[in-house]
């Protein structure tokens, strides 16, 4: 019985989850970026899926399926793509490449407009999912 919850505790996938709330120091147009993806209301988010995907089969659901199909990044940007999201709804991120499922609270979603999914290396030596909730936009070259 021991070893089978320990295995059931071992098993559970958690990304890691970041909040930041500096704001980026470079002086490119986000309105430009929010007219484009139509975020001036704020019920909406940019979901920014950035590094760690190789023709990944990601699927999105958020109230209903918005995303679905392979994605890869571009290395020298660290970017891969951007989804508009109704924030009032939980978003499920379903990676079918690697069988992990994500759940992105709308708790969390209400308060920031940019979230960034990315998948790799960060402060430590094992790959997974990384979170990061922000109230301002990166610049991607």
């Amino acid at each position: 019985m021991f070893v089978l919850v320990i295995l059931l505790f071992t098993s559970c996938y958690s990304p890691r989850i970041f909040f930041e709330n500096k704001k980026n120091k470079s002086n490119f147009n986000v309105n430009r970026v929010n007219k484009y993806y139509k975020l001036n209301d704020k019920k909406y988010s940019l979901l920014i899926l950035t590094d760690g995907y190789n023709k990944t089969k990601i699927q999105i659901i958020n109230n209903e399926k918005i995303f679905d199909t392979l994605v890869t990044s571009q290395r020298s940007m660290g970017l891969a793509t951007a989804i508009r999201i109704n924030n009032n709804y939980d978003v499920l991120i379903i990676d079918k490449t690697r069988n992990i499922k994500l759940k992105l609270d709308k708790e969390y979603l209400k308060k920031c407009k940019y979230i960034y999914v990315g998948y790799g290396y960060k402060y430590k030596r094992k790959k997974k999912y990384n979170i990061t909730y922000s109230k301002f936009l990166h610049m991607f070259s």
